[in-house]
């Protein structure tokens, strides 16, 4: 069996009670505010990373693909969140030690949807949920004798 074979993925939904800034806020945000905010997604990863349900172990490589679950059905750039999307959760992965480098190798970037519901909480913006595949990292153990 090799680690590719579809018995050896793990499969896990994140859900972030963020959405992703657009290209043009994130463009436009001071550095301060910019990496409190990465900084916030970096925590709320970790801490999807450090549950038993949810944590994922290194992986030689992802998969991943989001719905970006926004409150109304405004006019918006699929590209614009998918830009700070794709720079934000890769880094995070790497940062907790799910993936060593956000390379072609390591990360197969997959599909960004939107969708519209109405958030759990009404102050909220929306929600992203993050499907992640992977293909854990083989150990081998030496043998001492």
């Amino acid at each position: 069996m090799t680690p590719e074979s579809p018995s050896d993925l793990v499969t896990r939904l994140w859900v972030i009670p963020l959405v992703p800034p657009s290209l043009n806020e994130w463009q436009s945000m001071h550095w301060g505010p910019r990496a409190q905010l990465k900084n916030r997604w970096y925590e709320l990863i970790w801490a999807l990373q450090h549950q038993r349900d949810t944590k994922l172990p290194e992986c030689d490589w992802v998969s991943m693909s989001a719905d970006i679950v926004f409150k109304t059905k405004a006019h918006r750039d699929v590209t614009n969140y998918a830009a700070t999307f794709w720079k934000i959760v890769p880094d995070a992965l790497q940062h907790v030690g799910v993936i060593r480098d956000d390379t072609e190798e390591q990360l197969h970037m997959g599909a960004i949807r939107f969708k519209y519901e109405k958030p759990p909480m009404p102050n909220m913006k929306g929600t992203t949920r993050i499907a992640i595949t992977g293909a854990p990292t083989l150990r081998l153990m030496a043998l001492d004798g």
